[in-house]
């Protein structure tokens, strides 16, 4: 891992100490170089690598004392971090990319206190990256890529810094403080770093489940007769939650089934002036297979209602679309 970060070329450490081209070196030379290569290892770790490759007699010509060591079995081990050597000879050798052996394959998601709350929150994670069209973990690569950020988190290891994961979250706003913080303390690494590949791992557990359930509803078309219109299930909302959690849900739903609202409103509003009751809204979403409670009702009508008993469905339908309201 220290040496594919910083991506250092190992083989030259050696050459000096090999004018032959041999493929070995002294002891005193291998210790040399290998703590030049990686001053963190201790003494008994290079002790442990000298013992290790001055046993190989295979590999280079066979040379008398004191060239006992193979750097060359020592170099070709750790380049394999980079490449497969002698790909030449295997030419139908599926190659990895380069720092998959260094990926952390083991990492769990830590448990928090409201693990309740943080499915919640990936749930609207999911319900954002598939109405606004985001891939996730793209917001995150340049971050393990390029060369200013090598130092401080491996390449393609799937993980971030803190600092890079507020700088490239791209719902940031759409989450309180609170809600972040019990993101980062979920997908903490015992580095400290966070690991992003986690988490887009769980989103996209999320979307495949969403996807699956809604290939298995029907759509709705102006050919169903009514019967079969009767038969198709509803789209129910299990925790309303806020208001802007609800309209959350609402654009996912909207997004998803391609709903033309204003349609919708306009047989309520013969003389558009873009105002009906709520009882019409109801009769709306239930025209469009979508069943609100009570409660989600009177949170749309704290948003959008006129204090009279009316509703601006063109601000509601403007909220859910993203455009300015008329």
């Amino acid at each position: 891992g220290y040496i594919f970060q910083r991506r250092i070329r190992v083989k030259e450490k050696f050459l000096d100490f090999d004018h032959l081209r041999s493929g070995r070196c002294t002891a005193q030379q291998f210790d040399r170089a290998v703590s030049q290569l990686v001053p963190i290892l201790s003494e008994a770790e290079v002790s442990a690598l000298l013992a290790h490759y001055a046993a190989d007699s295979a590999a280079g010509p066979q040379m008398g004392r004191p060239q006992l060591v193979s750097y060359q079995r020592f170099t070709r081990d750790v380049d394999e971090v980079f490449a497969h050597a002698e790909l030449e000879k295997k030419p139908t050798l599926q190659v990895p990319r380069p720092g998959t052996s260094l990926q952390s394959t083991g990492f769990r998601p830590a448990s928090v206190d409201d693990e309740v709350r943080v499915q919640h929150i990936l749930r609207r994670i999911a319900l954002l990256t598939t109405t606004r069209g985001t891939i996730l973990r793209t917001c995150f690569q340049d971050c393990e890529r390029s060369d200013s950020t090598s130092l401080m988190c491996p390449r393609y290891g799937g993980k971030v810094t803190v600092a890079q994961f507020w700088q490239h979250f791209p719902f940031i706003r759409d989450f309180h403080d609170a809600d972040m913080q019990l993101l980062i303390r979920r997908y903490t690494t015992d580095d400290g770093d966070i690991h992003f590949q986690a988490l887009d791992k769980d989103v996209s557990e999320i979307e495949t489940e969403r996807a699956a359930s809604s290939m298995m509803m029907p759509p709705l078309s102006a050919r169903a007769t009514a019967s079969s219109k009767l038969s198709q299930p509803s789209a129910t909302y299990d925790r309303p939650g806020t208001a802007e959690d609800l309209l959350d849900y609402l654009r996912g739903l909207v997004s998803e089934r391609r709903l033309q609202l204003n349609g919708a409103f306009h047989d309520f509003d013969r003389l558009r002036r873009g105002l009906c009751t709520l009882n019409q809204v109801k009769s709306v979403m239930t025209v469009l297979r979508i069943t609100l409670s009570n409660k989600d009702l009177e949170m749309l009508d704290t948003l959008f209602g006129d204090g009279n008993g009316g509703f601006f469905y063109r601000h509601f339908v403007a909220a859910l679309l993203g455009a300015e309201p008329p």
